[in-house]
């Protein structure tokens, strides 16, 4: 808790798994700007995942991966399109 109060955290986009930083599509970065961006969050990413496991959590597995996806499948028609 003392690194959050102290303002030590980074916040990182997490869309769906390997989806890449909205920021790395600044126009104002170069190509390799924009590759290490999309490298630091995979990295944050990872990081995240494995102290998860460290806890003892494990993951979902393809099959668990693909059944929470499925579910979600049938909400599609119960919201207004975003576009």
């Amino acid at each position: 808790m003392a690194e959050l109060q102290a303002g030590r955290f980074t916040i990182i986009e997490v869309n769906s798994a390997g989806a890449q930083a909205i920021g790395a599509w600044d126009p104002a970065l170069d190509l390799w700007s924009a590759f290490a961006r999309v490298f630091a969050n995979h990295r944050a990413l990872l990081a995240v995942g494995g102290a998860m496991r460290d806890r003892g959590h494990r993951p979902v597995g393809p099959c668990g991966y693909r059944w929470h996806g499925c579910g979600r499948c049938g909400l599609r028609g119960a919201n207004p399109p975003s576009n």
